[in-house]
Order: C-alpha cells, then structure tokens, then sequence
C-alpha cells in the first residue's frame, strides 16, 4: 500500500486548483501523484500538470468554490491507496555521446576527474525517472543522476543548444527536444524526436515513466539522423489561392486563435490571441466562430496587399489604419477587392490590432489549433513577402452586409467589460490601468508589508508574448519554491524583488513564487499597454 500524505489544497485563480504534497523531491511523491491523478478523471477537468510535489487541476470553466473539488480529490485519493501499483514504462534513448555532439563532454570530464569513458559510462548506467515535462514541449525532466555528475548550470547559458542534446543540470539530466538557448552541460545527443506535434501522441514520455540512455556509435547516429530528416513533409499552396500577401510585416505579426488547451502536460504552452476579447469580437462582427484564427498584429507597421475579395474587421489597436490611403474605420465590416492596399501608420492607442477575415485563416491545425508558436508550428511570426490564405471552399465576395453587426449585437458585451476596446489612454497620457488579480499560490507566505506593496503603482518594462517585466521592484522573502505549474496572468516574484507577468507563451512550469494571478480580462487589457504606461493590481479573494 502506498504512503499517505497530507495534501494541501490552494486555488489557483477561478479555474485551477493547486494540490500540494510535502515539498520535496523524491521518487516515494512522484509516484503519489500520478496514482492520485490516474483516478482525477472528470469531464470539467481540462487538464493536469504535474510538478515535483504538486498536481494542478485546469479546469474548463470557472469556479464559484473549490469546496466540491476537494471533498472530489480527498475521495479519490483514499480510493487510490487501494488501487493496484502502475507498473511505469521504461523507454530506451539512443546516445551518440561524440565530443563534436556533446560539446561539454571533455570539460565536464576534466571538471570530475574521470575520463570521457568513465562519464558516458556512469551516465547511461542507469534508470531515470520522468518527473515532469516542461520548458519546451517534449523537455523531460529526469531524477535518479549519479550524485558524482551533479554540476550547477553554467553561469553564461549557451546561446544555442541543438535539438536532442542530451545534458547534466544540477542534480539532473535532460534531452533537449529542439534547438534552444541553454544552461546545462551538453554531453551527448540523441536522433529521436522527442516531440512531433503532427503525431497523435505528440511525446510518448510522461511523469512517473522511466528512460534508459543507451551508447551508440557517430556512424549509426548520423544513418539514423539522416532517415529522420529525410521523412519531414511540408505543405504545398497553391500561390494563387493566396488572399493577402504582406508586403511588410511589421514588427512581430502572427496568425492566432483562441489558442492550445489541455497540452500543457506535454509543456505546450496556451498560446492563442493576447487580447481574445479584441479577437473574439472581429470574429463576431465578421460573423465567424469565436475560435476563428485571426492575424494579429503588435505595434502595427503592417502592410496587406488585398490578392482575392474578402470582407474583414479590425478591431483592438489603432495605428491610423488605411485602404488605399483612406482611413479605414475600426469595429466594421469592410470589404475588399484585389489590388487593395491596407497599411498601418502612427499609434493612436493600443499594442495589438486583430484582422478576422470572413470563414477565418487558414493555417495548419496543429494540436486542435492555428495559433503560431515556434516549438510546435515551426514559425513563430509572419515575414515580408508571407502569404495568407482564407478558410473557405466557395468564393467570397466584397459585399459588405447591408445592416452591419455592432459591438453591443455580438453578445460579448453581456460577458466582458468593453470599455478599453478602441478607448486606451495614449502613451503620453499619465494615467493607471487597474489589472483586477486574485491572490497567487505563494500570497500568504508574504509578510504584510510586502503584500501591501503589491498594491502600488507599477511601470510594464520590456514585454512580449512571453510576458511582462514591471520596472518597480519590491522587497522578497519569499522562500524559495520547487518548479510547479504557472498559468497566464501568474505574477511571478523573483529573488531581485521584480516581478513578471506570463503571458500566453509563457511557460508551462516556473521556479519564482507565484503572487498573483491576473485575471483573464485584465490581461487582455494588459495586452494593449506598451512600456512605459502605469498599472496597479486590485486584489480579489478566492473562495
């Protein structure tokens, strides 16, 4: 039978609830919570994060009281002890552990006062058990490192880690599944694709399997690359069923939707329209499906060449937008013919404009969604000269309805508060957006004092889809905490005192304390304030 721990139950905003076990990193824990989350099977559940200590509930809608939910999780929890053990899967990795692959091997050797044998043969010894998967999809976190390669991360991160680079972190190694920046020691790399988001199952570890490394020679890593390489499929369009081409992309210009839910387990983030508010009405008004994918433009600079007619809406950001050199009106269907030009000049108010084209875009559905994000599209962003495409089968043509939808008729005024559509204050204006935000998991282990200077006014610094840094910092006592779920809208508190506010491409998982949790209408209203503008947290409780 297994143990029984004292669970602690926190909520984590309206939608998530956070569970709790005694913080700490062992095998005993781990296999805890993924008995306890076998049995957490219900149709309000979105999905499940597994951290080191913790099990985070998502769920699909928002929660008038946790009550149910912990009288649900205590239930299952006694019926779990009583359950047969899961026997884990094992999976075998192949390493070609080459010093031109693993371009820490020779050092980190040195470093232990081994050879570069001893290392590869102490490494793939033994047995490693996936606690989590998070930083990048497919980024398994392994526990069970022989204690004689423990090795802090490197002081200066490499600015490039090559997919499927094996490597050592503290007391942990890892696999790389893409290329990224990185702090571990790379000591080896594998040809597997840890994560093929066009396949069903995406990645096939998950917490509480365990992975063995097995040596292999450069001859057979590069055969086997090669093969791999060799099956990657692209998808041919045809140029002429293009319906806009940018001529100039602006500065960061994306196709998103409402984004990516119930993949957060696999480290796949959320992603989808920063302001989904703005997005969501230019698909009503256009007279779309919410979940419609939409182009989405940050601090304007667009220029759409018009290749086949279509009917559009704008709505979110003004940046002066104009056909033809005639001010566009924002909030409006406006049809288009071919050889129409739509740019966008000077900011009046906003960050991020949203074009919803009648029947939507038409992108790749990936992971049940369109939205752009690096680790699973392959593209992160549009460039000049990109072509856009329409989903639909018929012709559309430019006839622009002749009674036209309004914001109040498209049903999203009786559900969010409107007011900051197309009415931000301007960056010169000095004036304090109030972001409403609920207590974050580490809230209550803030002194008072500390708490109440998260109700000052702070400056948004340098921000993208990633997040926001705020300018002002604040004093942190915070005890340190273990990696666990984050969601967007987590205020993080760092250990400098600044703090930071994920957003839809934030990760899945962090290692700061999480303060607050902004709620998801303040941070669509968030997501139209540029650097330099004021904002001040109202805190609201959580039953």
């Amino acid at each position: 039978m297994r143990s029984k721990y004292a669970l602690n139950y926190i909520p984590f905003g309206p939608r998530a609830l956070l569970i709790n076990w005694p913080a700490s990193i062992c095998p005993e824990i781990l296999i805890d919570i993924v008995a306890l989350k076998s049995t957490l099977v219900h149709e309000a559940i979105l999905e499940h994060v597994v951290a080191y200590h913790s099990l985070t509930l998502i769920f699909h809608q928002a929660q008038d009281s946790f009550d149910f939910w912990i009288n649900y999780v205590d239930e299952q929890y006694q019926q779990a002890k009583k359950n047969p053990k899961i026997e884990p899967n094992i999976h075998n990795i192949p390493v070609c552990y080459d010093p031109e692959l693993g371009s820490d091997l020779v050092a980190l050797s040195k470093e232990k006062k081994m050879s570069t044998v001893e290392l590869i043969r102490e490494h793939s010894a033994r047995k490693y058990l996936v606690y989590f998967i998070g930083f990048q999809p497919g980024f398994v976190y392994l526990g069970g490192l022989n204690p004689k390669l423990h090795t802090p991360r490197k002081s200066t991160p490499s600015k490039h880690v090559a997919k499927g680079s094996v490597a050592i972190g503290g007391a942990q190694t890892g696999i790389y599944p893409a290329d990224a920046p990185g702090g571990w020691h790379v000591i080896g790399r594998t040809y597997l694709n840890l994560f093929n988001p066009s396949h069903t199952l995406a990645c096939k570890y998950k917490s509480g399997d365990f992975i063995e490394f097995t040596p292999i020679s450069r001859t057979e890593f590069d055969l086997n690359l090669e093969k791999i390489q060799g099956s990657a499929n692209e998808i041919k369009r045809r140029k002429d069923d293009a319906v806009f081409k940018l001529l100039k992309s602006g500065i960061y210009s994306s196709i998103q939707d409402l984004g990516r839910r119930g993949y957060r387990a696999l480290g796949v983030v959320q992603s989808g329209a920063m302001d989904q508010i703005s997005a969501r009405l230019a698909n009503s008004l256009v007279g779309n499906s919410p979940s419609e994918a939409v182009l989405e433009i940050t601090y304007g600079g667009l220029q759409l060449e018009c290749l086949s007619s279509c009917n559009i809406v704008l709505c979110g950001a003004d940046f002066s937008h104009k056909k033809n050199n005639l001010p566009l009106e924002m909030n409006k269907v406006i049809g288009l013919r071919r050889g129409d030009l739509i740019t966008m000049g000077q900011r009046k108010n906003g960050a991020r404009t949203y074009v919803a084209i009648e029947f939507g875009f038409d992108t790749e559905l990936i992971m049940g969604s369109r939205s752009y994000y690096g680790p699973v599209t392959g593209k992160k962003r549009l460039k000049d000269g990109d072509l856009l495409y329409q989903s639909k089968n018929q012709i559309c043509s430019s006839e622009v309805p002749k009674i036209q939808p309004t914001v109040e008729s498209c049903g999203l005024s009786k559900a969010f508060d409107l007011s900051h559509l197309g009415k931000l204050i301007d960056f010169s204006i000095s004036k304090t957006i109030v972001l409403t935000a609920s207590p974050g998991p580490e809230y209550n282990t803030l002194k008072d004092s500390i708490k109440k200077s998260l109700n000052q006014e702070f400056t948004i610094g340098a921000n993208d889809r990633m997040g926001y840094l705020l300018i002002e910092r604040i004093q942190n006592d915070c005890p340190p905490i273990y990696s666990s779920a984050v969601l967007p809208g987590t205020v993080q508190l760092t250990p400098s005192g600044q703090l930071i506010v994920l957003a839809n491409d934030g990760q899945v998982t962090g290692g700061y304390p999480r303060v607050l949790l902004v709620s998801d209408q303040s941070m669509c209203q968030l997501s139209q304030l540029i650097s330099g503008q004021k904002i001040r947290f109202k805190i609201l409780s959580i039953n």
